[in-house]
């Protein structure tokens, strides 16, 4: 059996999650700061009791709300122009954060207040938001959200609260009415803290940010809102194993808080608990089904389980909710790539590519696909590009290198391997792909060597020892092969190829018994193994089993009935006819 592809790509998560926007994000070019303003006019009708000021302050949320609309949309082509794609929600997010108030008039008629705000917008404030990590700018929008959705429920409670009078007529005001009001008055206060501690989050101002959580906090203390700005806080200021804490406190205080399962959710991915985060994203996507990032966080969940269908669908309805976000249709081509959906692998990348001109991965995906396919030209291209974004990506420099190899070009192949291994001598991928280039070419020491060097710096390397034992296998080092692919399958223990070719090693020199153990192995790995049964029935010949050798072989000929070799052995065999191995 030949030796093991090393040069594919296999799909895996991103090394985090955002590193496709990174690079896009990390700069936005400087330009002159302009100031924009926006007019808009909100209003709120009082109940009696309500305290006026706390009216008002309604009245301006929602002229507030009303800006923000009005910003959105200038935001988006503020970063278009900057060569940056954002989704509706996160322009609706830095709108909301960024506008600053320059004037606002509120108007009395009865119990009916009307707020005119004029608010401005700096675009440096929009240059400093699109430069924050993508993973805080995520953070940033969902809090944002949740807020918008928060508000929406005060008022639908307000509301309801205040049709109960016109639906009974002349009803007195009672105890309770008193403390609903109350209740509502100090609902609304903790979200104008949490409305200042967006702000301080987004321009990157934590210890304003505390502060506001503190006095939402002295508030309310059951408020799952504080929890989860404080937890969001923590992972800002580096305390992971807290900030989990908050999310899970923030939850205990409200199961259908859909920001705290997305921030957990998030957290989740990030650390590689792909379960947990599926279970966080259910809850949040059935309480917020709007939100894309529920969606696309448990695709990439789904990816990191390799459930890729399930992936599919969930980009799938992420695009239906967003459909510019790029990040999207990279993650759903990664999942098509993990099928071997090639062609819809490549024209999902090139979509994201479009919308993320900047983003390596999207690039290295592409090229994964292409080299699937056998075109390594246009894999060659692709890895070139994610090299050009970023110099240094030894896996760019791996995978070309092996494209090259390809296209038998030598030369530029182990050019590429030499500089991966210069920028990260304990790369284990490149040793393996260098060592398969050389056993080509023959230079089985030098191919020995890279081998012996990946298990060096990694002793788990299953297909280092498999590799290696080819080349002892070739060389004629029969005891070491052995040895290699006994260690290989130690690491390993369903490793077919390696009990295959231990299983011909053993044929060869004679020890049947053996063979059929390893070859049986096989097939109860991979069932469908037309050469394994071939096989088999060759070392059942020489034990003289010969009933069971015209068994595999008929099941071999059957699996694989192109094969001649294979038919051969199942019409014309008999005792006198020795069977070909394949």
């Amino acid at each position: 059996m030949k030796n093991q592809n090393q040069n594919t790509r296999v799909p895996r998560m991103f090394g985090m999650i955002f590193a496709l926007c990174a690079a896009l994000l990390a700069f936005v070019p400087a330009a002159a700061a302009a100031v924009s303003s926006f007019s808009a006019t909100g209003e709120y009708t009082a109940a009696y009791g309500e305290t006026p000021s706390l009216a008002e302050e309604r009245a301006f949320l929602h002229a507030k709300q009303n800006a923000a609309k009005q910003a959105a949309p200038y935001i988006e082509t503020y970063a278009r122009s900057t060569n940056v794609r954002i989704t509706k929600d996160r322009s609706f997010a830095v709108a909301w954060n960024s506008l600053r108030e320059t004037q606002r008039i509120a108007q009395k008629d009865g119990n009916r207040i009307v707020v005119e705000l004029l608010a401005s917008l700096n675009d440096d404030d929009i240059d400093a938001a699109l430069r924050r990590p993508p993973a805080a700018q995520v953070k940033a929008t969902l809090l944002v959200a949740e807020l918008q959705r928060s508000a929406a429920r005060l008022e639908r409670e307000m509301e309801a609260w205040k049709n109960s009078f016109a639906e009974g007529g002349e009803r007195k005001r009672t105890e309770a009415d008193e403390v609903f009001i109350k209740e509502q008055e100090t609902k609304f206060l903790v979200e104008r803290q949490l409305d200042r501690s967006c702000r301080a989050y987004e321009k990157q101002e934590y210890g304003e940010m505390r502060a506001a959580c503190d006095e939402a906090l002295r508030l309310d203390y059951k408020s799952p809102g504080v929890y989860t700005h404080r937890g969001v806080l923590c992972e800002a200021e580096g305390n992971p194993e807290k900030a989990l804490a908050e999310y899970t406190r923030a939850i205990a205080e409200d199961m259908n808080f859909a920001a705290a399962y997305e921030c957990r959710g998030i957290f989740y991915v990030e650390n590689a608990q792909y379960e947990r985060a599926v279970s966080d994203m259910n809850k949040a996507s059935a309480v917020a089904p709007e939100s894309a990032a529920a969606y696309f966080y448990r695709g990439f969940a789904y990816l990191g389980t390799r459930t890729y269908r399930k992936a599919i669908a969930d980009f799938t309805s992420a695009a239906a909710v967003s459909p510019d976000y790029g990040e999207v249709y990279a993650g759903r081509g990664r999942a098509y790539l993990g099928l071997g959906q090639y062609d819809k692998a490549i024209a999902d990348c090139t979509r994201a590519a479009a919308l993320l001109p900047d983003a390596a991965e999207v690039y290295k995906d592409r090229a994964a696909a292409q080299y699937a396919k056998k075109h390594f030209d246009k894999a060659v291209e692709d890895y070139t590009r994610a090299l050009a974004i970023v110099p240094n990506d030894t896996e760019a420099l791996a995978n070309r290198g092996g494209a090259y190899a390809e296209k038998k070009r030598q030369d530029l192949a182990f050019a590429d391997f030499d500089r991966a291994i210069e920028i990260d001598p304990k790369f284990v991928a490149v040793y393996l792909k260098r060592g398969a280039l050389y056993e080509e070419m023959e230079e089985y020491r030098r191919a020995i060597a890279d081998y012996t060097r990946a298990i060096e710096v990694e002793p788990k390397t299953a297909a280092a020892f498999f590799n290696r034992g080819n080349v002892y296998k070739f060389l004629g080092q029969t005891e070491k092969a052995m040895d290699d692919y006994a260690a290989a399958i130690k690491l390993i223990p369903n490793y077919a190829d390696a009990y295959f070719n231990r299983a011909n090693l053993h044929n060869e020199l004679g020890r049947y018994e053996e063979a059929v153990k390893d070859y049986t192995a096989v097939v109860g790995i991979r069932p469908n193994d037309a050469d394994a049964y071939n096989n088999r029935g060759v070392a059942y010949y020489q034990l003289g089993e010969k009933k069971k050798a015209a068994e595999d072989f008929r099941r071999a000929a059957k699996l694989n009935p192109k094969n001649a070799d294979f038919r051969r052995n199942a019409q014309m065999f008999s005792e006198k006819e020795k069977p070909a191995e394949s």
